[in-house]
C-alpha cells in the first residue's frame, strides 16, 4: 500500500508536525510506503520526493510585498495542484492523509485527489475548518465562538482575531469565505480524525454533517522505557509553548500556589518570552 502524507513542513517542528512524523514512522514500520507532500523549507529532512514540494514562503516571516504577491496562492495554490498531480501520476498512491494544508498548500489539492479517486483522510489538529484564527480566541485573547454556527467570518476582522493583526485577520476571514463558497473541505474529505472529543463536538456544533464523517483518535507518540529511582512532587506541563495552549492561565494559577512546584517542558514561539518574564521561584522552564 502507498499512502500520501500531506503536511506543511517536512521536519519535526512540534505539534502537528510531531504527530506527522510519528505517523510516518509507524506506517513504515508496518511495511507501508509513505509519500510525503509538503512545502519547501531549508529545515526539511532529505527525501527523494523533495522535487515535488511546493515553493511557498512563510508569510508571517515575509515582507509586505511578498505577502501581497502570494495572496492568490494563499487561497488556491496552482503550483500545489500541478505538483501533486505529477506526484500522483508517478507514484499512484492508494490513499491520502492530510495533516496541515492551509497557509501554503491550500485547498487546490482536494479536487486533484478527487479527480484520481483517491480516498482522503484528514487529521484535524486545530479549529481552522470552523474558526478563521483557528484558536477560538479574539485579538485580545478572549474566548470567541462567533463563527461556529452563523458562518459570519467578518467577526475575525472586526475583532482582529489573528493575534491583533488586522491584515492577517482579513486574510484568514477571506480564506474562510473562499473555501465555504468554492472548496469546502467537508465536501471533499471522506473521513476526519479528531484528536480530542471537545474538538469533535465543536465541529459537529458548526456542521452536523461532521458526525457522519468523523472518528476520534488521540495523539500518540512512541513508547519509551524510563528508569526513575526517585520521584518528586510537582505539576508538569509538557508540550508546545504557545498562546493557544493556555500557558498564561497555568502560570497565573502557579503564582497563587507558592508551595507547589511547576515544571514547564517544551519549545515554542513564547518560550523565551515566558522565561524572561518569570520571577516565581516555584516555576521553572
Amino acid at each position: 500500500m502507498k499512502i500520501l502524507e500531506v503536511n506543511k513542513y517536512y521536519y519535526p517542528k512540534g505539534g502537528a508536525e510531531t504527530v506527522f512524523f510519528n505517523t510516518i514512522n509507524l506506517l513504515q514500520e508496518d511495511g507501508i510506503q509513505v509519500i510525503p507532500f509538503c512545502l519547501q523549507n531549508s529545515k526539511n529532512k532529505e527525501t527523494k520526493y523533495a522535487q515535488y514540494f511546493v515553493n511557498f514562503p512563510e508569510l508571517s516571516e515575509s515582507s509586505l510585498i511578498t505577502r501581497i504577491k502570494n495572496v492568490p496562492a494563499f487561497f488556491y495554490n496552482k503550483e500545489s495542484a500541478r505538483k501533486l498531480e505529477e506526484l500522483i501520476l508517478r507514484e499512484r498512491p492508494d490513499i491520502a492523509h492530510i495533516h496541515l494544508l492551509f497557509n501554503g498548500i491550500s485547498v487546490s489539492i482536494l479536487p486533484i485527489l478527487k479527480k484520481y479517486r483517491i480516498p482522503i483522510i484528514m487529521t484535524v489538529h486545530d479549529y481552522r475548518l470552523i474558526c478563521p484564527a483557528y484558536t477560538f480566541t479574539d485579538g485580545k485573547n478572549n474566548i470567541c465562538e462567533e463563527c461556529i454556527t452563523n458562518k459570519q467570518y467578518w467577526h475575525c476582522i472586526t475583532k482582529k482575531c489573528s493575534r491583533g493583526n488586522l491584515v492577517n485577520s482579513i486574510l484568514l476571514a477571506s480564506d474562510m469565505y473562499f473555501r465555504e463558497k468554492y472548496y469546502s473541505p467537508i465536501n471533499y474529505i471522506d473521513k476526519f480524525i479528531f484528536v480530542s472529543r471537545f474538538s469533535l463536538q465543536k465541529h459537529i456544533q458548526s456542521n452536523p454533517f461532521y458526525a457522519q464523517k468523523s472518528t476520534l483518535l488521540y495523539n500518540f507518540t512512541s513508547q519509551k522505557e524510563w528508569n526513575i529511582e526517585k520521584k518528586k512532587n510537582y505539576f508538569l506541563y509538557f508540550g508546545r509553548i504557545s498562546e493557544e495552549k493556555g500557558i498564561q492561565t497555568l502560570l497565573n494559577a502557579a503564582k497563587e500556589l507558592h508551595n507547589i512546584e511547576f515544571k514547564i517542558v517544551g519549545a515554542g514561539p513564547l518560550l523565551n518570552y515566558y522565561q524572561a518574564k518569570n520571577t516565581s521561584n516555584n516555576i521553572s522552564f
